[in-house]
């Protein structure tokens, strides 16, 4: 589902790489608990009602009755799934908020030099899926034994180190980190290869100063940004990524950049309602579909000169020296939070 088309993997060595890898996972696993409040309390004279948390996916693991979650159920039994739906069942619950959102990026080729794949682990076209890593058909059973001493059903973990089991696909890499962000070649022409790597399809000339609605992501975008950037600061639970506005956020927002985007001036109540009334979208800050909040509502992850200026695409786009920073938000950096939030 994401590659650059040579696999490469993200980390300088291979203590790294699996180090990173399994504190990820950990993060993951640390998470599994309850997701708690998502909603903030709303200050006196608050416009907008709190942001309405979704709810928790059934655990169809190790349990008797878990078939049906995944699986189409005829005269009693259940029927195989195809080896290529089976990440799209996985990631439909395990999207970061309905269940814990698997670290670990998906469709990554195995390509030599950098990591192995052991013999006998399962890919879809040679690319790593979710049965790579975890052997489902373990949590179809009910051994109290075996959930204690793999609750994750990773593939041929015996216990130990996570290490020890991230280190059996990982090893020395002998290259250098891969650049994704930094899309243009020296005379400023896009690079094919860093588009792919999260688009279906390179740039297209013809589509540069307006949103076409259809970004031909590989995966959703949460996803997507996920696998390379798994940790995320947030203030409240489950985060921002995954949480969707409602009808007078989201008319606050439109009025709010057709104000022009500037900290401390806010649209009145008059102009939220005809921003609501419009069914207008917004443009600088845009949201998934469902009013849902993305990475790339908040984070333009182009580099600076990939759209033309003007283009609402380009708006927040970054330069190389911005790429440095643990952070980079989208136009008005650190006062974004007014784009959305009017208290």
């Amino acid at each position: 589902m994401r590659t650059d088309g040579r696999g490469a993997i993200r980390h300088a060595s291979a203590a790294a790489a699996v180090m990173a890898i399994a504190l990820a996972c950990c993060a993951g696993w640390a998470a599994s608990g309850a997701a708690g409040d998502a909603n903030p309390s709303a200050g006196a004279g608050d416009r907008r009602p709190t942001v309405s948390a979704p709810a928790r996916a059934a655990n169809p693991h190790w349990g008797a009755d878990g078939c049906r979650y995944c699986h189409r159920i005829q005269a009693g039994k259940a029927e195989p799934i195809p080896p290529a739906k089976v990440d799209a069942i996985c990631l439909g619950c395990h999207d970061g908020t309905r269940a814990r959102r698997e670290r670990h990026p998906l469709g990554r080729l195995f390509v030599a030099g950098q990591v192995v794949k052991p013999a006998g682990w399962p890919t879809i076209n040679g690319r790593l899926g979710c049965q790579t890593c975890h052997e489902h058909i373990v949590a179809c059973r009910l051994d109290a034994q075996e959930f204690r001493a793999d609750p994750d059903f990773l593939r041929g973990y015996e216990g130990g180190s996570l290490l020890t089991f991230c280190a059996r696909c990982h090893i020395e890499p002998k290259y250098h980190r891969y650049k994704l962000h930094e899309m243009l070649t020296k005379d400023g022409k896009p690079i094919d290869s860093k588009c792919l790597f999260c688009h279906t399809e390179a740039i297209r000339r013809e589509n540069m100063m307006v949103r076409t609605g259809n970004a031909e992501l590989r995966a959703d975008p949460i996803t997507l940004c996920e696998s390379c950037h798994t940790e995320h600061l947030d203030y409240f639970e489950p985060g921002h990524p995954g949480s969707k506005v409602t009808p007078e956020m989201r008319g606050f927002m439109v009025a709010f950049e057709a104000m022009g985007f500037v900290g401390g001036r806010y649209p009145t109540a008059d102009q939220i309602e005809a921003a609501m009334r419009s069914e207008r979208r917004p443009e600088r800050l845009p949201l998934w579909p469902g009013d849902k909040v993305v990475c790339s509502t908040c984070h333009n992850p182009h580099q600076e000169g990939v759209f033309p200026p003007g283009s609402v695409l380009a708006y927040g786009a970054m330069t190389p020296e911005q790429m440095t920073r643990r952070y980079h938000l989208r136009g008005v950096e650190k006062e974004i939070c007014v784009a959305c939030h009017d208290k």
